[in-house]
């Protein structure tokens, strides 16, 4: 595959492991450890990531880079500076980082835990007041039934990584606040834990909790924390390069995310998730559309306690990946897919086909979502001829449990 990232995230993760062993280790054993990560640090030098506009991913390699660099002085400061550039260039001023399309909690949550790292490695590189922003948009993703992120995002993650934020505890107030979140979601698993982690990435988040460990074992908890936007009786928050709007009062706390059609999520400590996904259509040959992929040319209207936004519905690509289609990229990964060029064409064309909005169809849908006195959502379909709605199960039993 030739993985920019997983090459990143097994250099960090060894060199992590290496620092952490310290005297534990002999002076051949960590011989030996630099001289496999070595390989991995060379391709990330010569390497690079096309294919996406992906923070996190990029973020690994410059806490590895510095980790390299922090005992094999070289090349790699400067090409970590280089690509912290890049990251900081796709960092919106609403505080969040990019991943492909816009934001996503569970991945920047993530990400978090690796600007926390660079941040303590390099001091002067200045990054307190980008990272505290990040925080503080980060802290509208923490929901009142203890979980994190969802459908809204552009990645729709709602996993939570906890050691950026106790590593940041002292510095930002928010941090803290997320810290002591993150620790009575994971022990209440209100949030996804490492138990639903996939194989591929169970080490570096079992290596980021083993981080959040330590520090919690190391220091007590801050007392005074700030209130997180959940936690408020009164909220309302617009980010609208997000397109995210977070609303809180006494009843519930809601987010609504305008460039995936009106996607809701309504949460409340006396009664289970609501999630809407939005709407989902068939045509005549059984054809599948949503209006669930990420665009930010959808129509919007906030006013006071109602929001509408109108969005076309586009193509829903379901085609199950079969263990042939397995066996044909694996057979092509280690022939011809060995040419890089065509290795990144590949990987980019397979991103666009996961990540990208296919061309909108001529149905629409135009959602209205009022958040007071009763809370209620109405779904306006246009353009449908010869279409159906297909009924999507309610999963609140589901997530309630």
């Amino acid at each position: 595959e030739g993985s920019f990232c997983v090459t990143a995230l097994v250099a960090y993760d060894v060199l992590v492991a290496r620092e952490q062993l310290g005297e534990r280790w002999s002076a051949r054993a960590q011989a030996r450890c630099l001289e496999r990560v070595e390989p991995l640090i060379g391709y990330l030098l010569r390497a690079d990531e096309t294919h996406g506009a992906i923070s996190n991913h990029i973020l690994t390699a410059v806490a590895a880079l510095l980790a390299w660099q922090d005992v094999m002085p070289g090349a790699a400061e400067a090409r970590a500076e280089a690509l912290m550039a890049r990251v900081k260039a796709w960092q919106s001023a609403e505080g969040w980082w990019r991943e492909y399309d816009g934001a996503d909690a569970g991945y920047q949550s993530l990400a978090t835990c690796y600007l926390a790292d660079i941040h303590r490695r390099r001091p002067h590189w200045q990054l307190a007041d980008r990272v505290a922003r990040s925080v503080d948009f980060l802290s509208h993703c923490a929901h009142r039934d203890g979980s994190f992120g969802g459908l809204y995002g552009s990645r729709n993650t709602r996993f939570l990584m906890p050691a950026g934020f106790e590593y940041l505890a002292d510095e930002m107030p928010m941090a803290a606040a997320l810290a002591a979140f993150a620790r009575t979601s994971i022990a209440t698993q209100s949030c996804v834990t490492l138990a639903s982690i996939d194989a591929g990435n169970l080490a570096p988040w079992f290596n980021g909790y083993a981080w959040a460990a330590q520090l919690c074992a190391t220091r007590q908890a801050p007392r005074d924390v700030p209130l997180l936007p959940c936690q408020q009786p009164r909220l309302r928050a617009w980010f609208a390069d997000a397109g995210l709007l977070f609303d809180g009062d006494d009843e519930a706390y809601t987010v609504v995310s305008t460039h995936k059609g009106g996607v809701v999520l309504r949460t409340s400590t006396a009664s289970a998730a609501r999630i809407d996904a939005g709407v989902v259509m068939r045509d005549g040959h059984g054809a599948l559309s949503t209006t669930q992929h990420y665009r930010r040319d959808n129509t919007l209207r906030i006013e006071a306690d109602e929001i509408v936004v109108d969005a076309p519905l586009t193509p829903l690509r379901h085609t199950p990946f079969k263990p042939v289609d397995m066996l044909a990229l694996r057979l092509l990964n280690l022939s011809v897919m060995r040419w890089r060029p065509l290795r990144e064409w590949v990987k980019r064309r397979l991103a666009a086909l996961l990540m990208g909005a296919p061309k909108a169809l001529a149905m629409r849908n135009r959602r209205v979502i009022r958040l007071r006195p009763t809370f209620a959502i109405e779904d306006e379909v246009s353009g449908a001829s010869g279409a159906s709605k297909v009924i999507i199960k309610d999963l609140r039993d589901e997530f309630a449990t």
